[in-house]
């Protein structure tokens, strides 16, 4: 054997159970990192947790003819998990004075990535390369972090970007939170506390309700329960927020007219 080469670094073997442990144990690491506003740390942490996932999946493609002959493996260390994806997301949106809304798309889009190489894979392929692929899959907890980075500096366009790719590539459902927190981007439009856009909000309010008629219909027809959007005083409180912004004080009283005699009432 070539003496040069360096001998693969053995990380501490856990079983699934510990596994499973030190996962939650770092998920609620992260979040305890993202809620104080530690971001640069919350981030270097999360990275961390994939560097030492990556370096074990590159080590077990090295070392696969080596282990396999001496009928030996490396146990894995605790795989990256959705929501310790949605913990770094949210950390990004939380930054202060700006979000990092760069950074946030970027732990999205190489944490859910699908992988070409797996899918050219062929079934002489190597199965073991094909089970060390992690790719997370987002739920709605995901989109809304995400949102919320760019809501915060009023990219409207940016934030239906998002809300069209996970209903139209990701089939989820939006809630009450999502929406509202697309709406509240429209008090401050591209980050100008000038700029409040009422044609907007109502636009989006209007999608809300319908959005919140067609998943209470499904659900009402026999689909999975759970999944309405649940329209609440939240979303009526945000809109308000904006018309009041925008000086609309008709629409204001309008809307709360409505509330009084819908589902807030």
């Amino acid at each position: 054997k070539d003496g040069s080469r360096k001998k693969p670094q053995k990380y501490k073997k856990h079983s699934s159970k510990n596994i499973t442990e030190k996962q939650r144990e770092n998920e609620s690491q992260l979040q305890y990192l993202s809620k104080s506003g530690k971001t640069q740390q919350a981030l270097a942490f999360y990275n961390g947790i994939w560097d030492e996932y990556n370096a074990w999946q590159q080590q077990q493609q090295d070392c696969e003819i080596e282990g396999e002959k001496s009928g030996t493996s490396m146990k894995s260390p605790p795989a990256p998990t959705v929501r310790l994806m949605n913990h770094a997301i949210d950390a990004c949106a939380r930054a202060r004075p700006n979000p990092l809304t760069s950074e946030a798309m970027q732990i999205f889009t190489s944490a859910t990535a699908k992988s070409t190489e797996a899918a050219s894979e062929t079934s002489n392929s190597n199965s073991k390369k094909n089970q060390m692929e992690i790719r997370l899959v987002p739920n709605v907890y995901t989109f809304g972090s995400l949102i919320r980075a760019y809501a915060r500096i009023g990219n409207i366009q940016k934030c239906q970007q998002i809300l069209n790719d996970m209903k139209k590539n990701y089939n989820i459902v939006p809630n009450s939170v999502i929406y509202s927190t697309i709406i509240s981007a429209c008090e401050h439009v591209d980050n100008d506390p000038e700029n409040v856009n009422v044609k907007k909000a109502l636009t989006l309010f209007q999608e809300a309700i319908d959005c919140n008629n067609a998943s209470n219909k499904n659900t009402n027809n026999g689909g999975r329960s759970g999944k309405n959007m649940d329209m609440n005083i939240f979303v009526y409180n945000t809109v308000l927020s904006v018309f009041a912004k925008g000086g609309e004080w008709k629409l204001a009283c309008q809307l709360i007219d409505e509330m009084e005699g819908s589902w807030c009432s």
